[in-house]
């Protein structure tokens, strides 16, 4: 039995463009395949710095969220061990508006 998986996504109303083919297609059923490509690459301590624009700043979701988590004390014994105290994540993002 095959898995459903329901994703929100921007049309940009580019003609080329992912986004606006999905838009297009309807109630169509897609095949997706990954994850794909080296992830953020982040080594387990020194200082790391991400820049982003827009929905580009998605991308980092997850490594705020564990961040966070880990400033709150939520996380498991091993998402703790995945960083070390002294990893440090400085982000820059920029938006075309609020």
């Amino acid at each position: 039995m095959g898995r459903e998986v329901v994703l929100t996504m921007k049309n940009y109303g580019i003609p080329t463009g992912l986004s606006y083919k999905v838009h297009q297609a309807g109630n169509q059923i897609f095949n997706i395949k990954g994850p794909m490509g080296k992830g953020l690459g982040c080594k387990k301590k020194g200082i790391h710095i991400g820049f982003s624009a827009g929905v580009g700043a998605i991308y980092f979701l997850d490594l705020v969220s564990h961040l966070a988590r880990k400033c709150m004390g939520l996380l498991t014994p091993a998402e703790d061990k995945m960083l070390d105290d002294d990893f440090k994540f400085v982000f820059f993002a920029s938006f075309a508006d609020e």
